[in-house]
C-alpha cells in the first residue's frame, strides 16, 4: 500500500512525499526488495547518488542477513550504476560481477562490466568480456553486437592490437 502511495506521489511530482511513503513501507517490511529499488530509482532521478548507494547497501545487508532471502541481481545492478556515477569504478566492478553471479549470461550486465573494465584501464579484461558477449549474443541482438564490436576496435587500437 505504501509503495503504491509513493508511486502516486511520483506521478504527481511530489518527490518528498514519495520518499516518505517508500521509507514508511520499509519501516513496515524491510525485506521487500522492490521498495529499495523504488527508492533507488527516486534517488537516481534526483541525482542523489550517496543516498542511493546507502539505501541499496542497507537493503543488500538486510536481505543477506535473512536466512531465506537474498538480494536481487537488480539491487546489485542499481548499486553498480550508482557507484559508477560517483567514480567508484572498482566498487562498481565488484557489484557488476555479483550481478553476473546471480544472472550468468546477462548481456546487459556483461556490457556494463566491459565498459567498467575499460574505464578502470583494464583493457585485457574488457576485451575478454567483449569476446564473451559476442559469443553469447549471436545474431539476436544486432545493436548490441555493433556496439561491442566498436568498443573492441577501440580497445584493440588502444592496446596496439589493431590487426585483430
Amino acid at each position: 500500500m505504501w509503495n503504491e502511495r509513493g508511486n502516486a506521489y511520483i506521478a504527481a511530482n511530489m518527490q518528498d512525499k514519495a520518499e516518505e511513503a517508500y521509507l514508511k513501507s520499509l519501516e513496515l517490511d524491510d525485506l521487500f526488495a522492490q521498495t529499495y529499488l523504488l527508492l533507488a530509482d527516486l534517488y537516481d532521478r534526483n541525482q542523489e547518488y550517496d543516498k542511493m548507494i546507502a539505501m541499496l547497501r542497507k537493503g543488500i545487508d538486510t536481505m543477506n542477513a535473512h536466512p531465506r532471502l537474498k538480494p536481487t541481481a537488480q539491487m546489485y545492478n542499481y548499486l553498480t550504476v550508482a557507484l559508477s556515477r560517483t567514480g567508484d569504478t572498482e566498487g562498481a566492478i565488484e557489484n557488476a560481477l555479483k550481478v553476473l553471479e546471480l544472472q550468468p549470461g546477462d548481456l546487459g550486465a556483461m556490457r556494463n562490466l566491459m565498459l567498467l573494465y575499460r574505464d578502470a584501464d583494464q583493457p585485457e579484461k574488457a576485451i575478454d568480456m567483449g569476446q564473451q558477449i559476442l559469443a553469447l549474443a549471436g545474431t539476436d541482438n544486432p545493436q548490441l553486437v555493433l556496439q561491442i564490436r566498436q568498443l573492441l576496435v577501440e580497445l584493440y587500437t588502444a592496446t596496439g592490437q589493431a590487426d585483430q
